[in-house]
């Protein structure tokens, strides 16, 4: 997602680039937001900027190895977390430890369609109509797993954690 392509907010966009560009981005930032008004959009194109070969005008490239992956959510230094809970559609085995990776498919589709859903579509999305979804300690073990990895393509690994 390129920050050309989230409208409003044009403050925070200049200030999460110079932020990037001096590099003086924190090593974490927390996008608080009322549901569905955009920081994992935010987070999205703060993650593309960072990792892209050839900044823009202020933005990502959208032409390089990365900002391709970035637009198609398949780069692999970008990972995300997420509330999950067991569904009939896992198997034995992962209903006794659901981690987001095992509804990427849906999450991913719900993403690319709407970058501004809210808890509800999600939990609708991945199969969660009448439960609630937590983060887990076995998410949070993943995500230790995950970030102590160097990047494989880009400049840094970047982990997404929705509704932490």
């Amino acid at each position: 997602m390129l920050f050309s392509q989230i409208h409003g907010n044009e403050d925070l966009k200049a200030k999460l680039v110079s932020m990037a560009d001096s590099g003086k981005l924190g090593h974490a930032l927390l996008f608080v937001e009322e549901q569905g008004m955009g920081a994992i959009a935010f987070a999205l194109a703060l993650s593309q900027y960072i990792n892209c070969n050839e900044h823009k005008d202020g933005d990502s490239c959208s032409e390089c190895n990365n900002c391709y992956k970035h637009s198609k959510l398949i780069h692999p230094d970008v990972h995300f977390a997420f509330p999950v809970a067991s569904t009939s559609g896992l198997s034995d085995q992962d209903k006794k430890h659901p981690i987001s990776d095992f509804f990427w498919g849906p999450f991913s589709q719900l993403l690319i369609e709407n970058p501004y859903f809210d808890e509800q579509e999600l939990y609708s999305a991945i199969g969660l109509e009448n439960k609630s979804g937590v983060i887990s300690v076995f998410e949070a073990k993943n995500i230790i797993n995950i970030l102590s990895l160097k990047p494989y393509e880009g400049n840094c690994n970047v982990i997404i954690i929705y509704l932490a």
